[in-house]
């Protein structure tokens, strides 16, 4: 008999590669308290419902890259789901974008792991800006919802190495 260990790694879905118009609903990520769906884009998650709490449906974690949105402007988006994690792959504006989503262990959160590669040989600086929504509802009320509500404010993150710091502007970013 053959013995084989098996991990998260062995049990995975094929690629699935799709636009932001396509019929697709792309994969979920649960944990023992709740769940969330990760959305059309490279990063963004949707539909975060961690009783009593609810996103109403919202998308949160959009990524812009050089003042785009992927999704929004017709990017293809691959989508391998394993049962830990979702992992995205894109390439725009000459850039290789990677992102692993998964539910925490034992936590209502998202952890999202964003990689941005430069595959050519020159340097290269990129303008890279996530857009966060904050508007989680704490009401029974807000499971009945039907939609998400418009948002009009903007934030980002600088960072240069590994320093972080958020302010209301651009986020540039340097790839040498």
């Amino acid at each position: 008999m053959n013995s084989q260990n098996f991990t998260s790694d062995s049990f995975h879905s094929d690629e699935l590669r799709n636009r932001w118009t396509d019929h697709f609903n792309p994969p979920a990520l649960i944990n023992d308290l709740g769940c969330f769906q990760v959305g059309p884009d490279p990063m963004a998650i949707r539909n975060f419902m961690f009783p009593p709490f609810s996103g109403k449906g919202e998308a949160t974690a959009m990524l812009y890259v050089n003042g785009h949105h992927p999704a929004t402007d017709g990017v293809e988006v691959g989508y391998t789901w394993y049962p830990d994690r979702v992992v995205r792959t894109c390439q725009m504006d000459g850039f290789e974008i990677e992102t692993v989503t998964r539910a925490t262990a034992s936590d209502p959160a998202a952890l999202i792991h964003l990689t941005i590669r430069n595959p050519g040989k020159e340097s290269r600086k990129a303008t890279v800006g996530i857009k966060t929504a904050g508007r989680l509802i704490h009401t029974i009320e807000g499971w009945a919802s039907i939609g998400p509500e418009i948002d009009t404010g903007w934030a980002s993150i600088f960072t240069e190495g590994h320093e972080w710091d958020v302010h209301p502007e651009k986020w540039e970013w340097d790839k040498a």
